[in-house]
């Protein structure tokens, strides 16, 4: 599977946005991560990938990316440690600088810690010891240098070692200057076998007492060690001695603090190469313009104002292709040197960038599917070692692509079947579409073959689409346009070039009378479709306006209802009102009824009470009607 995927990285040349990203690491160990980039099968990991590259993006272009510091791998010298082993001091010196590196991001994290997330983990896994970092620094200067400040001792030993060679310059300075200047060769000291000497005429040797380290090729000179200067140089290369064994000591207790850190100090190692990787991947997309795009795993593509990322941006034309949804599969036509070609390397790289969290050069909302494999047939691979010309070499590889396709497979087919005799390759160029088709892949395939064109045509899970050409200027537009076959325009573009009139009609009657057809009827449905849009667009702004209008309508309804809701419960207030008083009335003359004949007044009272029933729900009736018509009226 995997054996696909690296024959696609390299007709897609994904190995030139590897060197790119290159450019972009810190630390030389990155590149080795970078040499392992492979694309990732499962939907999650890709998201979480392009999640954590568009975060670094985000938060380099807010506040600047970290620093990260170059250093090696550490993992062979700490496991040596973790033995006993004493590490020398460029290993001990490298474990410093990812301590500081660590120290570096620890304090870039809590700055920023409030817009990092998907990077959470890699800053929090970070081990920080200030305590051993400063340690180090203190006792190394560089991976070759042991401080003077190392030890009390070392700098003691190192004092002395300073005036012992002083006191060497001072005694070889008096041979120098003094009344043994004449029989020397050179007015300088130097050294020979570790040991300071004087280049002294050999015919002089014995005017200048000492031992003699060594003679010229022509042996008329002698480098004599002065017997003065032999018992001071003994003395310093015996503090030279105490030296080394101090920093021998030294690095041994640095290693011994080093091995107790040594889990932690791998995990440094490793998170930070990470995040090294994750800014260097948003740099890039900062250089290309690129963004995270939506990421699904059922095979449809959409990229909306796509760019090939190694043609140059400013010369780039951006390509709008939607395909492997409704439809699964598009066959591209057009003329030569239209972007055809383009077209299919561009989908095939973004998708693989995207499937090895890459962001992508594309509009906000483009959309990138992932697959199980992609297989690509693309070029002239005629192979002459192989015996193959261009069209076996082209089947032999189709014939691969025919044993492993599935519905999870990504196909691009450049010139499908061709190269070979027109009506067998147009009628093989149909049949492996059909059965790729059938094996539910994800297709995007070029062709000239007017049979593919048909075929496109005629099956629902088949589109067309096509290059423009300005037959005016003689040139390519690179816009593709969707749902349209295209056409060579060979005949076209013949005549605008000065070929007589009379060779195009005759190649015309060579032409096959179904061939004539077929463009014709391209040529007319692509007039249907330019039709259909125009009077779409107007049907659209009318909806739009219908729409606003509606809007209107149902707010100025809902205000209405607004209103009539208030009126009534106004009106239902004064009725509340009113059957108030009216009980009070009752009350009153039912204390009448007291005092007067209980006859007469329980009448009364009986016929009051029906008028003011009456009386109050004759006013309710009337309260809601005239509240309801006024509020009606005034909308």
């Amino acid at each position: 599977m995997f054996n696909f995927f690296k024959k696609a990285s390299s007709i897609l040349e994904f190995n030139k946005i590897l060197k790119k990203l290159n450019d972009y690491v810190s630390c030389e160990e990155t590149k080795n991560l970078i040499n392992n980039i492979v694309p990732s099968l499962n939907l999650d990991e890709v998201k979480k990938m392009c999640n954590e590259t568009d975060e670094a993006l985000i938060v380099s272009l807010r506040f600047n990316k970290p620093e990260f510091l170059n250093f090696s791998n550490p993992k062979s010298s700490l496991k040596s440690a973790k033995l006993g082993i004493t590490m020398n001091s460029a290993a001990i010196f490298n474990v410093g600088i990812i301590l500081k590196e660590a120290s570096i991001l620890k304090k870039f994290y809590k700055k920023n810690f409030e817009h990092i997330n998907h990077l959470k983990k890699y800053f929090e896994n970070l081990f920080e010891n200030k305590e051993l970092e400063n340690l180090i620094f203190k006792c190394l200067i560089s991976k070759d240098e042991v401080s003077d400040d190392a030890s009390i001792e070392l700098k003691k030993i190192r004092s002395k070692i300073k005036n012992q060679k002083s006191k060497i310059k001072n005694t070889l300075d008096e041979f120098l200057k003094g009344e043994f200047k004449k029989y020397l060769q050179e007015n300088t000291a130097t050294i020979r076998h570790t040991r300071h000497v004087l280049a002294v005429k050999a015919e002089h040797l014995k005017q200048i007492p000492g031992l003699v380290q060594d003679v010229s090729s022509s042996g008329s000179t002698v480098f004599v060690e002065p017997s003065s200067v032999v018992a001071i140089e003994n003395e310093l290369k015996k503090f030279y001695n105490e030296e080394k064994i101090e920093i021998a000591k030294i690095l041994k207790k640095l290693t011994q603090k080093i091995s107790e850190n040594a889990a932690e100090l791998i995990k440094n190692y490793d998170e930070t190469l990470n995040l090294d990787l994750i800014f260097a991947k948003a740099n890039l997309a900062n250089f290309m313009d690129a963004v995270k795009p939506n990421l699904v795993n059922n095979g449809e593509i959409s990229l909306k104002k796509a760019r090939h990322p190694l043609i140059n941006k400013d010369v780039v034309v951006p390509v709008d292709i939607e395909f492997g949804g409704e439809f699964k599969n598009l066959i591209i036509s057009g003329p030569n040197t239209g972007g055809k070609t383009v077209v299919l390397k561009t989908v095939g790289l973004l998708t693989y960038m995207a499937m090895c969290g890459f962001l992508i050069p594309a509009f906000e909302e483009s959309q990138v599917s992932i697959f199980n494999n992609i297989l690509i047939s693309i070029g002239d691979e005629q192979s002459i070692e192989n015996s193959l010309s261009t069209f076996s070499a082209h089947m032999k590889n189709v014939v691969e692509i025919l044993n492993v396709v599935n519905e999870k497979s990504l196909v691009l087919i450049d010139e499908l079947a061709s190269g070979t005799d027109p009506e067998q390759g147009a009628a093989l160029a149909v049949a492996i579409v059909e059965k790729i088709c059938f094996k539910k892949a994800t297709l995007l395939a070029t062709t000239h073959y007017s049979e593919l064109k048909t075929f496109a045509f005629k099956n629902e899970y088949v589109k067309n689409a096509s290059f423009e050409f300005d037959l005016k200027n003689l040139k390519p537009t690179y816009k593709l346009l969707m749902g349209f076959a295209g056409q060579s325009n060979a005949f076209e573009i013949s005549k605008k070039i000065g070929i007589e009139e009379k060779i195009l009609n005759r190649a015309k009657n060579f032409m096959l009378k179904k061939t004539l057809y077929l463009n014709n009827m391209l040529d007319e449905l692509k007039n249907y479709k330019k039709e259909y849009e125009k009077r779409f667009n107007i049907q659209k702004q009318k909806f739009l306006k219908l729409k606003l209008l509606k809007e209107e309508i149902l707010k100025e309804r809902k205000d209405a209802e607004k209103k009539i809701k208030t009126a009534q419960q106004k009106a239902n207030l004064i009725v509340d009102e009113t059957r108030i008083s009216a009980n009070n009335i009752l009350n009153e003359l039912k204390e009448i009824k007291s005092n007067i004949n209980k006859k007469d007044v329980s009448e009364l009272i009986t016929k009051t009470r029906s008028l003011l029933k009456k009386s109050v729900y004759g006013l309710y009736d009337k309260v809601n009607s005239e509240k309801l018509e006024n509020v009606k009226e005034e909308v």
